[in-house]
Parts: structure tokens; sequence; C-alpha cells
């Protein structure tokens, strides 16, 4: 183990924080993704019904909207969890998780209150069987809420060695689960394949933290001293936030609502394989966040690079494995013929493995400004997130304003079909060129601002303060 230390840890230092945890990071959530791969092509094509297939995500997001109400009290939760843990202050961030779960159980009983109306309508338009659907659903958009501020508590006190062992394991759980449950019933046992992972890592968290958190550790008050600064930083973030979750969820509404059912489908299918590209974003931004939250705190160099560097690597790597990605679909659709159906599906494939990439990049910029308290770009990033929507849902649903349309207009509209993947597609390549456009500028504007530290120094810029 001594060996192993002395080799490791001169690579660590060399490459710094963000770039030794990402890779610990992305290397743990890789395994688990080939299991994640396995549930998503094989066990669910095999168990729900082509379908009903094309459900599985937008019932997905509608679960995460149901949560939502919990995600704006977390969000500010979390970036002041990071502050209290930079800060030293342990006892407000062990009286913080107090509050957490407080909140969460009052809110599971409004959220599914509501679902009692709201669910019945989605589950028509969604073509789908209700069955135990409305709970399980609930539960999984506040389980799926509730886990970012565990695992963001095990990042901000830099216990990512924990956060990738259980991000890892629980997709083995994941995998046991759907085996059990996806044969007794298609999408219901989707669904408690997607709870269970997520207790599974609220567990570990908890298990760690009571480690951190002994009972010398006494629960500290700060809503009297913090309520207007955890009020005011939550304003943007939380709009940005259920801006960008309503247009995750109209468009996978619009797919399955709007288009055949082989094309959504489809896009479930070749969703799978371009999801992938999304990861590199992710994982690097999950790491970013705690590293630039506290350099910012306690007003420290090198933040200006860590930007730079995680959307660059997002966007190398991101394209780099979409040119593997790519072929290596293709070529699996043709090896079973249940799937052959798909390959007419691999150029739509291209389109959504770079608009995930885009985006990818994208999330890294919005969690660097985030990180430092920088909101700016938030109102431009919302209009565009409302006009695709609106543009999304007025022109797949374009028969609604038929009575007021002039008949050319109708007559174009028929011609063209747009209740079709490679049109949704297109729109959303369109939308998400411009917010990619607006993030590489500000990356760099932070480029030419950048403090001349190099890549192996990052690390040891714990002590240097702005001037």
């Amino acid at each position: 183990m001594t060996f192993l230390r002395n080799i490791l840890h001169p690579i660590k230092q060399r490459l710094g924080d963000l770039w030794w945890y990402t890779l610990i990071l992305f290397v743990a959530l890789r395994l688990g993704d080939i299991v994640n791969a396995v549930i998503g092509i094989w066990l669910v094509p095999q168990y729900v019904p082509q379908s009903e297939l094309g459900a599985v995500l937008p019932l997905m997001s509608v679960g995460g909207l149901l949560g939502f109400p919990l995600v704006a009290l977390t969000i500010p939760f979390m970036k002041f969890l990071n502050k209290y843990t930079a800060l030293g202050e342990f006892g407000k961030v062990k009286q913080l998780l107090r509050d957490t779960f407080i909140f969460t159980g009052i809110l599971f009983v409004v959220v599914s209150l509501a679902a009692r109306f709201l669910l019945p309508l989605v589950f028509n338009r969604m073509r789908v069987e209700d069955g135990s659907l409305s709970l399980l659903i609930v539960v999984s958009g506040i389980v799926a809420a509730l886990t970012p501020v565990f695992t963001t508590a095990l990042q901000s006190l830099k216990k990512f060695i924990v956060f990738s062992a259980s991000a890892s394991l629980s997709a083995l759980v994941r995998l046991v689960t759907m085996l059990v449950c996806l044969p007794i019933r298609g999408l219901s046992g989707y669904f408690v394949g997607q709870i269970i992972p997520n207790l599974f890592i609220i567990g570990c968290a908890f298990i760690a933290l009571l480690k951190q958190f002994s009972r010398k550790i006494k629960m500290t008050p700060y809503w009297s001293d913090d309520w207007k600064p955890i009020l005011r930083y939550a304003k943007w973030p939380v709009l940005l936030h259920f801006a960008g979750m309503s247009l995750v969820t109209i468009e996978s509404f619009v797919i399955r609502r709007c288009l055949p059912d082989i094309e959504s489908a489809g896009f479930y299918m070749i969703s799978r394989f371009a999801e992938i590209t999304l990861y590199f974003g992710f994982a690097c931004a999950t790491i970013l966040f705690p590293l630039v939250s506290e350099r910012y705190e306690k007003g420290q160099l090198g933040q200006q690079k860590l930007l730079v560097q995680s959307v660059l690597f997002t966007l190398v790597v991101g394209l780099c494995f979409s040119g593997i990605i790519v072929p290596c679909t293709h070529l699996l659709f043709t090896f079973k013929t249940d799937w052959n159906v798909y390959t007419r599906f691999t150029p739509h494939l291209v389109a959504l493995s770079l608009i995930y990439v885009i985006r990818g990049a994208v999330h890294c910029f919005v969690t660097y400004q985030i990180a430092r308290n920088q909101f700016r770009f938030v109102p431009f990033f919302v209009f565009m997130y409302c006009s695709e929507m609106v543009v999304l849902y007025c022109l797949t649903g374009y028969t609604f304003f038929t009575p007021w349309m002039p008949d050319t207009w109708l007559s174009t509209l028929d011609a063209f079909n747009p209740c079709r993947l490679s049109v949704v597609l297109g729109i959303m390549f369109l939308y998400v060129l411009p917010i990619f456009i607006y993030s590489l500028v500000s990356t760099k504007r932070a480029l030419k601002n950048v403090d001349s530290i190099p890549l192996h120094g990052m690390s040891e810029t714990k002590h240097a303060h702005e001037k």
C-alpha cells in the first residue's frame, strides 16, 4: 500500500486536485456506466414494450419536476454547505443537513397530493397505464432531488473516494434491482430501479458523514445570520435550474407525445449512447464546484484556469468519444434482430452526441459561475430555454392553431411535417449553439485574465490571495 501511495502521490501533486479527483471520479463512474449501459440497452428494451419505451425519459423528467420544490431549497443549501465547510463551521453544516431531512418529509406530502391531480393527465398523454407509477414517480423525484445534498457534503469535505465508490456500487445495486423488478412490471420496475440506488448513495454518504460529524460537534444555528444571503443567492440558480429542468421535460415530452412510437423509442436507444459524451462535463463539474467555491470564499488564485481547462477537457474528450461511439453503436444495432430497426437513427446519434458534448461544456461554465456567485449569464440562458420550449411545443403541435392559421401556412407545415425526430434535434442544436458561443466568449475573457499559474501548481495555491 505504501509502495502504491509513493507512486500515486507525485502524480497527484503534478495534476492538482481538479484533475486528480476528476480522473478518479471519471474512472469510477465509467465502470458504473458499463453496468448502466447493460440496463439501458439490454434489460429495459427487453421488458418495456416498444410502445412504452419512449415514455421512460419523459416520465423521469416529470419526476424531476415534481421534486423541484425540494431542489429549490437544496440549491442554496448546497452552496452554503460548501461555504461552511470551507470556513470550518461544521456545526452549521450539521444543522443544515438535519433541516434538509425535515423539509424533505414536508415536501413529500405536499408533492404527493399535487401528483394525484397532475399525473393522470400526464399518463394519458404519454400513452401508459397508471398502476403504481404515481407513487413511484413522486418518490423517484424526491429521492433524486435529495441525493445531491449528501453528495455535495461529501464533495465539500473532499471525500471524493467515498463519493466515487458509492456511485460505482450503486450501479450494481441498480442492476440487481432491475433484474428483480423489470420482469414483474416494466415501467414500475424501472422506477424502483431508479429509487433504490439513490437510497444506497444517501445511505453511504450518511454513514460517512456520521463519522465526520460526531456528537462532539454541536449544531449551530445559521438561518438568523445568513437568511438574507441564502435568499439572495437562491434567486438566480433556482430560476436557471427550473428553466433547464422544464426544457429537458418539454424536449422529452414532445418527442414522446408528438412523434411516432418508433421514433420516441429510437430516441431512447440512441440517447443511452449519446449521454456518455455528456458524462465528461458532469464528472468534471462535480469536482469543479467545491474547488472553485472554496477558493472563492478564501480569495485564492487559479479559478479562471480551472474554468478554461474544464471546458477544453470536456469538448476535446467528448468529441473524441463521439467519433468512437457513433460507428460502434451502429454496429451494435446490427447484431440483434430486434434492434435492426434502430440503425436508421445513427445520423440522429451524431447530432445528439454533439448536442450533449456542448451541453457538458456549458455545464462546466455554469458550475464555475454559480460557484463564484456570478449570475449575469442567467437571463440570457433562461430566455433561450423558454424560447426553445415555445418553439418546440408550438411547431410540433401546430394543429392546435388550425382555426387561426391561413390555409397556405397549414399546407406548408403539413408538407414539412415538423413531427419528426430530425426536426426536434435540429431545433435543440440551433438553440444550444448561441448558448455555447456565449459560454466560449466568456471563457475566452477569463483566459485573458487568467493568473499565470502552471497546471502542476494548482494544488499549491491554497495560501495565495488575490491582490
